[in-house]
């Protein structure tokens, strides 16, 4: 009697143990595809913008809400490529110019087509879906860093890296006569500080 009953538990937990495993690989299987789908979506989006960025914009999005509905209507896209970054950014006034949507747009900045203002864009460090900016911390003084915009290429310089205390608020100090990129993000060694990487405008020319 005691073998069978310890037969009939042995069997329970290995149906579980499979139903468990199964339910697993249909998880981990369902955000591979997922993710892909993201992915691919993301670089048909960046493709369509490169690619149409120098049509006026109402053109642009009755193109793509007409043709293209899997198009996120990107305004610019932000590239670093030594931590192989490209992504797009949506407009500031979006409601998915969120840092847990996409990489913001702070309210207080201006595109690089306006001579010595600042671009100053945030995202996640960390881990999750929406931490862009998780290798920030890796970028050095001289690498560079790539905003498209309006059918123009801007080459940002990066000229400093530093930390500041996270209070809910951020002041950064924008060069006179400069027209320069700022990068903001949590730090990745410290829960109370924020990672701040600045570049300046190096060049600007036509890439399509």
């Amino acid at each position: 009697m005691k073998s069978r009953r310890k037969n009939k538990i042995k069997k329970h937990i290995l149906v579980l143990g499979v139903f468990l495993v199964s339910v697993s690989l249909t998880i981990l299987i369902y955000f591979l595809i997922y993710n892909i789908k993201i992915d691919y979506k993301e670089k048909q989006s960046i493709k369509y913008y490169l690619n149409n960025s120098s049509v006026p914009v109402n053109k642009v999005e009755q193109v793509s809400n007409d043709n293209n509905k899997d198009i996120i209507n990107y305004v610019a896209v932000l590239e670093i490529p030594i931590i192989n970054l490209k992504r797009g950014l949506v407009d500031i006034n979006s409601k998915d110019n969120n840092v847990n949507k996409n990489i913001e747009i702070l309210k207080e900045s201006s595109m690089p087509n306006v001579v010595n203002v600042i671009l100053m864009l945030a995202s996640h460090s960390g881990w999750g879906a929406t931490a862009y900016f998780s290798k920030l911390d890796k970028l050095k003084v001289s690498d560079n860093i790539y905003v498209y915009y309006g059918n123009k290429k801007y080459t940002y310089q990066i000229m400093n890296t530093y930390v500041v205390k996270k209070t809910g608020t951020i002041s950064i100090q924008k060069e006179p006569l400069k027209t320069q990129l700022a990068l903001i993000t949590c730090s990745n060694y410290n829960d109370t500080e924020q990672l701040i990487v600045m570049a300046d405008l190096i060049n600007s020319e036509n890439y399509s």
